[in-house]
């Protein structure tokens, strides 16, 4: 009787219905983002260059752009709910600076760096010792960690990517858990940072 209501109607019962939680783990969302934003990189075997700690103190780098961490909660609150609550929760989660290794393994192509080493290797040469050191890498990143909405099904995370002079950005990239996997959201934030 249920799919015969439900055939009339155009859509499942459960739409209604909360869904089970969404359950990610910070690694295997890491895993995800990394795979889908580098995917010529990673089908090319080239490992990913990653700063060692979580952070998104980057985020809020540009004063002038970014919003603060409040107006960024709110702003998020007044688009959806859940977002609210992931924004909220990236945040938190963030606060504190935590080594990339405290999330154990994720399986993506990768060299962790120090921002020590980096910073030795850009006054040896700039971009070019960095490439050097890196050849064919697509720039180096920071990322923060990922953070999820009460029910799993909306995830936040903030990547800082540079890869040349006056080349660089930093977002926070929402993602919507849909019939089984991450997809893209098409809600947006305002702030973030280019050059």
């Amino acid at each position: 009787m249920h799919h015969l209501i439900a055939k009339l109607f155009g859509r499942s019962l459960s739409d209604d219905i909360e869904a089970e939680p969404v359950h990610t783990t910070d690694a295997e969302f890491i895993d995800f983002f990394l795979r889908w934003k580098f995917k010529r990189s990673i089908k090319k075997d080239i490992p990913l260059i990653i700063i060692d700690h979580f952070t998104i103190d980057d985020f809020f780098i540009c004063k002038e752009v970014s919003p603060s961490p409040e107006e960024l909660i709110v702003q998020a609150e007044k688009k959806n709910r859940k977002l609210g609550e992931a924004i909220h929760e990236l945040i938190r989660k963030n606060v504190a600076s935590t080594p990339l290794d405290a999330i154990g393994k994720f399986d993506i192509n990768h060299i962790t760096i120090t921002e020590e080493r980096k910073n030795e290797i850009f006054k040896r040469g700039f971009w070019e010792e960095f490439y050097k050191t890196f050849p064919k890498s697509p720039g180096f990143i920071y990322l923060s960690l990922p953070a999820f909405s009460r029910d799993g099904t909306i995830a936040a995370i903030y990547m800082g990517h540079r890869w040349n002079m006056l080349a660089a950005r930093g977002d926070i990239y929402i993602f919507e858990h849909k019939r089984g996997k991450w997809c893209k959201s098409k809600m947006r934030l305002t702030g973030g940072w280019g050059s």
